[in-house]
């Protein structure tokens, strides 16, 4: 007696523990609100001769309706949907077709008494967020894979679709989503490369798709009259070529897109403007410009798409049209910073660095942690050699972005132009380290490296510089110069000659030849430098030849 009561009372405590944890742990348990997940049902479809097709899943809209991925019924003789409590129904007929996103509506042969107005439809999840993804077996025992957001992105053009990543690979296509609090989020509609992304169809989508009327046809007939798959559709080659490009592969982006520009006209707005985004991704600059005017001409304005053909007429040196398209970003909307700091960034360009200055402060009046306006005006302050401003603007701009490699890389210049070479050193080797491609930044650090009297640490970054861009001259007068003071004059003039076959302007390059042969003695071959330096820079031809007759005296 004593020993069952023993065993009886542990179960007790042991149920009450497990009690108390289970809302510690609803998130990875899957511990839902009955109401969510009895929506959601399994789904199976059939060829004629009852071989099984393809699976998915789906939710209950009404009664006698649902939604499900229009995969899920593409060339079915037969959908069975077997519901959670282990009742099966069919569909009998498809009620409408979302083109864009994939869904369909469809009517259950008998009414399934659950209401989509018991489900809380809830917002897209942010990066960071952890949700729950419901996953229906064939069997419809309910598996909830439980994974964070790494990345959720809106689609242009198409609303209430997005484009999500997550940590651990999603469900079947068409899956019910959650939060761990019950709410539904939509559908994952495709999924892409290892499973661990695909596109949602949010709740706005989800209660397009429920409320829209079309002409209700049986399965059968629909089946019959659509041959053609939805993933071949050009919304579905849209939606992988979006992507594609936030997957960072903008040649497949480029091969889904050119042939989709005439077949879908309510977005070629859109397309064009994803058309710009890979070009520009792809360097192609005449070509992302010409996408970017055919987006302006076939739909509304798109504040991006001004500021995209601001960004790449800049970098064209077609300074009027950015000029154009920054007043026009300032015009629509007078209260937002980004046409401000993109019009700084041209008076840079332009070289006219008070007006930069200007600029950049108005767009600082309207976002304070604006980190590329503090940029722009940093670059102002360089330009007018004001470089303890440039300095305090320039730290501004690494405090609000840890990561932007620009802004550190210009602090090192601009603690370089004040004479401070240690702290040069010590942001311009944050900069590489954040953007090892960024040519500048190797120079500038090789630079300091020399300025605080470390010309042997000075080689490396310096030949990483050239390594990156072997048709700038300045990279290679700098690693010159360093061997002329390390006293090893071959590997300067070898430096030098490999400038001078691969760079057009070649002033400084010469100048440094010249004062190769004459360290080295040989006087008659500096000269012919001196001549050649009268013809391409006067200033530079005198020096040299003061060098020269000074040390012949």
């Amino acid at each position: 007696m004593g020993g069952r009561f023993s065993i009886l009372a542990w179960a007790v405590v042991f149920s009450a523990l497990l009690l108390f944890a289970l809302p510690l742990t609803a998130g990875a348990a899957g511990v839902l609100p009955d109401s969510a997940p009895k929506a959601v049902f399994h789904l199976t479809s059939f060829d004629d001769r009852s071989i099984p097709m393809a699976i998915g899943q789906g939710f209950v809209v009404a009664p006698g309706s649902a939604i499900v991925s229009v995969s899920t019924l593409e060339g079915a003789a037969r959908v069975l949907v077997r519901l959670e409590d282990g009742g099966t129904v069919e569909v009998t007929e498809v009620q409408v077709v979302d083109e864009i996103s994939g869904l369909a509506r469809i009517t259950l042969a008998a009414g399934v008494p659950l209401s989509y107005e018991n489900i809380p439809v809830s917002g897209i999840p942010q990066a960071g967020e952890e949700v729950l993804f419901s996953d229906l077996n064939s069997h419809g025992r309910r598996t909830w894979v439980a994974s964070q957001i790494m990345t959720t992105r809106s689609i242009p053009g198409l609303e209430g679709l997005h484009y999500l990543e997550t940590g651990k690979p999603l469900p079947l296509p068409g899956g019910g989503v959650f939060r761990s609090e019950g709410n539904l989020l939509g559908m994952v509609i495709l999924r892409f490369g290892n499973g661990s992304s695909g596109l949602l169809a949010s709740g706005e989508r989800l209660s397009m798709v429920a409320e829209k009327e079309e002409g209700k046809a049986s399965l059968q007939r629909w089946v019959s009259q659509n041959k053609t798959r939805w993933y071949d559709s050009p919304y579905a080659k849209y939606m992988r070529g979006q992507v594609a490009f936030w997957q960072g592969r903008p040649e497949a982006t480029l091969e889904l897109m050119e042939d989709l520009l005439n077949t879908l006209p309510d977005v070629k707005a859109q397309l064009s403007a994803l058309l710009g985004e890979t070009y520009l991704a792809m360097g192609l600059l005449p070509e992302a410009i010409l996408a970017y005017r055919c987006a302006l001409e076939h739909g509304p304005g798109i504040s991006t798409t001004y500021q995209k053909l601001a960004w790449a007429y800049m970098e064209t040196g077609q300074y009027g049209l950015a000029e154009r398209m920054c007043s026009q970003l300032i015009g629509g909307d007078p209260d937002d910073s980004y046409g401000y700091m993109l019009m700084a960034r041209l008076r840079n360009l332009q070289g006219d660095y008070s007006l930069a200055i200007y600029e950049a402060c108005r767009a600082l009046m309207r976002d304070s942690d604006c980190s590329c306006a503090h940029l722009e005006r940093g670059k102002g302050y360089i330009g007018l050699g004001s470089y303890d401003e440039a300095v305090a603007s320039l730290k501004q701009a690494t405090t609000l972005d840890p990561e932007f490699a620009e802004a550190f890389n210009d602090l090192g210049y601009a603690y370089l132009r004040a004479g401070k070479a240690l702290n040069a050193i010590v942001v311009l080797k944050e900069a590489v380290e954040l953007e090892p491609e960024m040519r500048d930044a190797w120079s500038n650090l090789g630079e300091a490296y020399a300025r605080a009297g470390l010309s042997q640490k000075a080689l490396a970054p310096l030949n990483q510089a050239v390594c990156l861009d072997p048709t700038h001259p300045f990279v290679y007068s700098r690693l010159a110069r360093e061997f002329i003071d390390l006293g090893r004059y071959e590997e300067a003039e070898e430096t030098i000659r490999g400038g001078l076959s691969r760079c057009e302007e070649s002033q400084w390059l010469s100048f440094y030849l010249g004062k190769i042969f004459f360290l080295e003695g040989r006087t008659d071959l500096a000269r012919e430098q001196v001549l050649q330096l009268q013809r391409e820079n006067q200033v530079l031809a005198r020096h040299l030849h003061g060098l020269i007759e000074r040390g012949t005296l």
